[in-house]
């Protein structure tokens, strides 16, 4: 599952996302780029601490998501993870290879 607050200006995702490709995360690229709209100039929170696993083709869908967000120079990002699920260490430190400027805190 994949929700914005825009209180907080965070996407939670929670659960597992297994989807077939790419092309099936289309909503959850959606969802990312609206609440990027929606946030401003105040960072955007993607906060993975409750998704249990991610695939490699919404680790992908992600990926670009980050690029795009680069590219464009907003919005800012900020990555959450948990030490308590193991794949989020190594994988979100791979999205700061991507846009070095975002923080990754890791609870």
């Amino acid at each position: 599952m994949v929700r914005f607050s825009p209180e907080t200006a965070t996407v939670h995702f929670s659960g597992a996302l297994r989807l077939a490709n790419v092309k099936a995360y289309d909503n959850v690229a959606k969802l990312l780029h609206a609440a990027a709209a929606q946030v401003g100039e105040q960072p955007l929170v993607l906060d993975f601490k409750e998704l249990k696993f991610l695939n490699s083709s919404g680790i992908t869908a992600l990926s670009l998501f980050v690029v795009g967000a680069r590219k464009a120079g907003k919005p800012q990002l900020k990555l959450v993870g948990s030490k308590a699920t193991a794949w989020q260490q190594k994988s979100l430190a791979n999205f700061q290879m991507l846009w070095k400027e975002v923080p990754l805190v890791i609870e």
